[in-house]
């Protein structure tokens, strides 16, 4: 007759090979999940200094001289770029740029709501009208758009630097909501 084992007890030669046998799987698990942390922490670092630099070229592409910014956050929904100055002389500035988006509209070049904040722009009257000296040079395409590239546009603190045709100059605050309406 065979001796049985007591049933209470397990056999620990038994207990030990289950573990043994997937120790490994949970290594090369724990390695995986750490490489992916690792590739994951990498990409959200270097990805907002590449955003960075194609934005100053891209601006620099427009017309400006001289362009500095900062992309302080990009991510899967939303992006924040501050410290925006365009421009040598009298630059454009911008206190920040907050862009709200889904990830494949922003593919596509759509973007959700864009929130501006702390624009000072200069402004000189004549009897021409009003031109911006600041924008004048800039390499803007003469074809139409389709649509606008965003659904909403807010403008906060911004300020308007209005030069008068006698020299004197005029401070203009500006608040605005601009908002893409779709044709029915």
């Amino acid at each position: 007759m065979a001796e049985k084992t007591h049933a209470g007890k397990p056999d620990p030669d038994e207990a030990a090979a289950p573990k043994r046998r997937f120790r490994w799987v949970y290594f090369v698990m724990g390695t995986v999940a750490l490489l992916l942390c690792l590739a994951l922490i990498s990409w959200f670092s270097i990805l907002p200094r590449f955003a960075e630099q194609r934005l100053i070229d891209t601006l620099k592409e427009l017309g400006f001289d001289q362009v500095s910014l900062q992309v302080e956050e990009l991510g899967l929904g939303e992006a924040r770029v501050t410290n925006i100055r365009l421009g040598g002389k009298d630059p454009v500035t911008i206190g920040k740029i907050t862009a709200q988006y889904k990830l494949g509209e922003a593919m596509g070049g759509q973007l959700g709501t864009v929130d501006i904040e702390g624009l000072e722009l200069k402004a000189v009257a004549g009897t021409n009208g009003v031109r911006f000296p600041q924008l004048e040079n800039l390499k803007l395409s003469d074809e139409p758009m389709d649509r606008l590239p965003f659904e909403e546009i807010s403008i906060r603190s911004a300020k308007l630097f209005l030069e008068d045709s006698n020299g004197a100059s005029h401070l203009i605050p500006v608040e605005s909501t601009l908002t893409r309406l779709e044709p029915k």
